[in-house]
């Protein structure tokens, strides 16, 4: 009998263990690439370490592991790479597919480009957005502990975010990734408001500021060339790590200098 008890007792904790697996550590530093989910985010050149993490179970408990990944320069946020994705394929019978993305029909985004979003289907589109996603009374656990993480360190990071998004879904899966970036250490100047409402990133007020205007069309050209290696990751399905290589580093594409027209 307390063989019986014992290994129910074991089964158990294994359960319970398998949960907690899932959930990447705090702490851990990732270089190329990240994965989870049988899906594979390439990551820009350097270190990134992992600042939050918590899984969320969707209303057919399906979980979903939400990461958060940071790059410092000194005593500065640089980036961060924010991933969503289900863990497991499938939902329930008479129950599958997906809800067309939000972010990809999101008024004011800076800007957007919309391949497929079909309701339950194929769905594919990327971006740029601008706000600040970390705050001390977040009701979302990743980005509670980022911000606390942050906080005992000591390390600085700006009021706004520029970011690109990702976001892919088919019949049984779905993955988001927004590799947020710090422009003021690219030589932007830092903005007034915490508020993304009052962001002079704004659609309808970045036309009155030429620099964050070239900023934008650099980010554009570079978020591009890296959506295909992002798709690859999300449809990659165990098939491995998938490494991004573009002709130049995030790095040197937002801190190069303005090029002429041609």
């Amino acid at each position: 009998m307390w063989r019986a008890v014992l290994a129910i007792f074991s089964l158990a904790l294994f359960a319970c263990e398998t949960t907690k697996v899932a959930e990447t550590p705090l702490g851990k530093v990732y270089e190329g690439s990240f994965s989870a989910g049988g899906k594979s985010v390439p990551l820009p050149a350097g270190k990134w370490i992992v600042t939050g993490s918590a899984i969320k179970y969707s209303n057919l408990d399906n979980p979903f592991l939400r990461t958060v990944l940071v790059s410092l320069d000194r005593n500065s946020v640089k980036g961060m790479v924010y991933f969503n994705t289900n863990l497991e394929p499938g939902f329930s019978p008479g129950r599958e597919g997906y809800v067309k993305s939000k972010r990809c029909s999101k008024p004011n985004v800076i800007f957007s480009e919309t391949l497929e979003n079909e309701k339950q289907g194929n769905q594919d589109c990327w971006g740029i957005a601008h706000h600040s996603p970390i705050k001390r009374d977040s009701k979302y656990g990743h980005w509670k502990e980022t911000n606390a993480y942050l906080l005992s360190n000591d390390k600085n990071y700006p009021k706004i975010f520029v970011s690109l998004f990702y976001s892919f879904s088919t019949f049984n899966d779905r993955m988001s990734v927004y590799y947020y970036r710090n422009p003021e250490l690219d030589g932007i100047a830092p903005s007034k408001s915490i508020r993304s409402s009052e962001s002079n990133w704004r659609a309808d007020y970045i036309s009155d500021h030429p620099d964050k205007l070239a900023y934008v069309e650099k980010l554009k050209t570079w978020g591009k060339a890296w959506h295909p290696w992002v798709k690859r990751g999300f449809e990659a399905r165990d098939g491995g790590p998938v490494i991004a290589t573009v002709a130049q580093t995030l790095d040197d594409a937002l801190r190069s200098p303005r090029l002429p027209p041609g």
